[in-house]
């Protein structure tokens, strides 16, 4: 994660209060997204942001005596990692630099998605690949070159070729790569 500048953000997505405009609002509502690091539950890190505003709102005389109340409106999708070494790192990173003729970054990504629930519940080995600007992700004008597109499928393709010669309990995950 170190090539993001805040990998565990959290956000304030939403903010809504108050029922006109030149009255003190009665209530507050904020929807936040909470980020969970690697080696981090989601429950810890629902603890986590929990004890967060407690810290701060106990000096405060109001809000120690009204403090929020905090509901969890998504399970969300917690992290996972696998491995650099790992075996399926390897051939998809082969068959990308075959096919694209320039190394891949293999990195960590601080978005959610799927590939939490394949490695923490099923101990399945899952990265992220894809080409393209990822700031056009689900955005209104989303978009990726077919020339992108025929480039990823072929490295797929050869994946795929790759993975066929490769041992399958040697891909699955260990409890000592579990995140």
């Amino acid at each position: 994660m170190r090539l993001h500048g805040l990998p565990y953000a959290t956000n304030v997505g939403t903010i809504n209060g108050g029922l006109w405009s030149s009255s003190v609002m009665d209530s507050l509502a904020a929807k936040v997204r909470v980020g969970v690091s690697l080696n981090e539950t989601i429950d810890q890190a629902e603890a986590r942001f929990r004890q967060t505003i407690m810290e701060y709102i106990q000096d405060d005389p109001w809000l120690a005596e009204h403090p929020p109340r905090i509901n969890r409106l998504a399970s969300g999708f917690g992290s996972a990692e696998t491995k650099p070494d790992h075996p399926l790192v390897t051939a998809l990173s082969e068959s990308a630099e075959e096919e694209l003729r320039t190394s891949p970054t293999v990195a960590a990504a601080p978005y959610g998605c799927d590939m939490s629930g394949w490695v923490r519940l099923s101990t399945i080995p899952t990265v992220i690949y894809g080409l393209g600007d990822i700031s056009l992700a689900h955005a209104p004008d989303e978009s990726v070159s077919l020339d992108t597109t025929y480039k990823v499928a072929r490295a797929l393709v050869r994946i795929t070729e790759r993975l066929r010669e490769i041992n399958v309990e040697s891909l699955r995950l260990t409890t000592n790569d579990e995140v």
